[in-house]
């Protein structure tokens, strides 16, 4: 058994280095706010898997390109 998490371990670690995440602190993105429904554009100031802390921002501070950033949808059942 050790030797599976072995293994997981190495997949994991290359895993790792192969995939570029999405979204990276610093980005200035634009997206839809929960509440309103309005665009809104912030600079990510943290990530928590696919969620981010954002400071909102102006859209002239977020430049002619901010990323699209949309949250993960939930299914509901």
């Amino acid at each position: 058994m050790p030797e599976y998490f072995d293994t997981l371990h190495q997949y994991l670690a290359l895993s790792e280095k192969l995939v570029e995440p999405a979204f990276q602190e610093g980005d200035k993105v634009e997206y839809t706010d929960a509440y309103t429904g309005e665009a809104r554009y912030g600079t990510i100031e943290r990530m928590y898997g696919s969620n981010a802390v954002i400071d909102t921002i102006t859209k002239e501070e977020a430049g002619p390109n901010p990323k699209k950033f949309t949250p993960p949808q939930w299914e509901r059942r």
